[in-house]
């Protein structure tokens, strides 16, 4: 059984400054036994609780800046102690971007991803990046 909401605000056309853009997804998910599966058999490598969230706003006709949240609960995971799985904490990362339009067709942005440098794991002994660095360059044709 498992549910989603997804809020966005429409993007404007063209960008003034005080345009703002929103959005929000989040996802929930409880597991079940299959017929035929053994009842004591955990649903694994999937959050009961998903949130991402981004806000964003206009600076000019050039300029913009995006910020983003994506949280997680904890999860359990298979794991070869006597347990079989184990749970991993929960956790929230925060980034944000700031892009420059120098012309209609190009945009050069640069941001941080996971800007507290939080240590956490999607999968047992597999920790994700900390803070993280980004440049990006996109040119339309």
């Amino acid at each position: 059984m498992g549910g989603a909401i997804n809020l966005l605000s429409r993007k404007p056309t063209s960008r003034l400054e005080g345009d703002v853009l929103l959005g929000v997804s989040s996802g929930f998910t409880q597991g079940r036994v299959l017929r035929g599966s053994n009842p004591g058999t955990p649903l694994t490598d999937t959050p009961t609780q998903k949130l991402f969230a981004h806000a964003g706003i206009a600076l000019g006709e050039r300029w913009e800046i995006l910020a983003t949240l994506d949280a997680e609960s904890g999860r359990l995971v298979s794991f070869s102690g006597p347990s079989k799985v184990r749970e991993l904490g929960s956790f929230a990362s925060f980034g944000t971007t700031v892009a420059w339009h120098p012309r209609d067709d190009l945009t050069v942005e640069a941001g941080v991803r996971n800007l507290g440098d939080k240590w956490y794991e999607l999968a047992d002994g597999y920790p994700m990046p900390g803070r993280n660095w980004c440049v990006n360059t996109r040119w339309r044709f």
